[in-house]
């Protein structure tokens, strides 16, 4: 196993998790409470992330079908628009 590469993808999972750890934790109401602009800024630090990894390996096959492709894109919708529908939807107990 090379160790330095294992560390060097654990550095980048954990640049890319401490965010959402740090929301979650520190506002009250969660992702829920987040902006459209910063759920956009955390969807393009995700994008910026994975594309960092992937340079990092030039011998990945990457498969670029339309199924991959529209399920990464409707992730991203997702993301992008999470704050919206959880306020849209989520409402809080009666009791």
């Amino acid at each position: 196993m090379e160790w330095g590469k294992l560390v060097y993808l654990l550095v980048i999972i954990l640049i890319g998790y401490l965010p959402y750890k740090a929301i979650q934790r520190y506002r009250k109401d969660g992702l829920a409470s987040i902006s459209r602009r910063l759920a956009l800024l955390m969807a393009l630090w995700f994008l910026i992330l994975s594309t960092l990894l992937i340079l990092q390996t030039p011998s990945l096959y990457i498969n670029v079908s339309p199924t991959p492709i529209a399920g990464f894109g409707i992730t991203m919708l997702i993301w992008i628009t999470a704050p919206w529908l959880l306020r849209r939807v989520g409402r809080y107990p009666a009791r």
